[in-house]
């Protein structure tokens, strides 16, 4: 846990910089878990409303085999879910539909294509949450096979290149 600087929120806000809490507590255990979920949904709300944040941004990366497609189902519904909570809440303290003041985002590999045993339906989170963010940075993974870790760039313009062009072949709506 970081501590939040509320200076440096009011400061932000002061300049028309929203300010999104980073959120990486929850794992794939956590996903058939509805109690700790709604904990977890009751944690981040307090949050927000504490130190009036403007969002979050959930950071999940744990793997789901692509032959488990019932938890990606389930990480889908988690989002959706927390993405509609967040919403909601806004609406319920401020009397207004949410419209664009409370964003959720996600974390996503820089390729859809089930890296590092990421096999989620990222057109389904795509429309679960207001946006993704491609971790397109630092994507020299040694999570399959550590032992053939090799040196080599920690983003390479064509593996990037690639899993863009993959994202957009799934026509997620921008």
């Amino acid at each position: 846990y970081h501590p939040i600087d509320q200076q440096l929120v009011c400061l932000a806000h002061a300049n028309n910089v929203r300010v999104i809490l980073m959120s990486t507590d929850f794992s794939v255990r956590d996903l058939r878990n509805f109690t700790y979920r709604k904990q977890w949904l009751q944690i981040q709300l307090d949050t927000l409303h504490t130190y009036y944040l403007d969002g979050i941004n959930m950071d999940f990366e744990d793997p789901i085999p692509a032959t488990d497609p019932s938890t990606a189902d389930l990480l889908t519904e988690w989002v959706a879910l927390a993405t509609k909570g967040i919403h909601y809440d806004f609406e319920k303290l401020y009397g207004k539909p949410d419209g664009i003041n409370r964003r959720v985002s996600l974390d996503v590999a820089w390729s859809p294509n089930c890296i590092d045993v990421r096999c989620y339906d990222y057109a389904a989170l795509a429309q679960a949450c207001d946006f993704l963010i491609i971790m397109g940075y630092d994507i020299r993974s040694q999570v399959k096979n550590v032992s053939s870790c090799t040196a080599g760039p920690n983003a390479a313009i064509y593996s990037i290149t690639q899993g863009i062009e993959a994202f957009l072949d799934l026509k997620i709506a921008s």
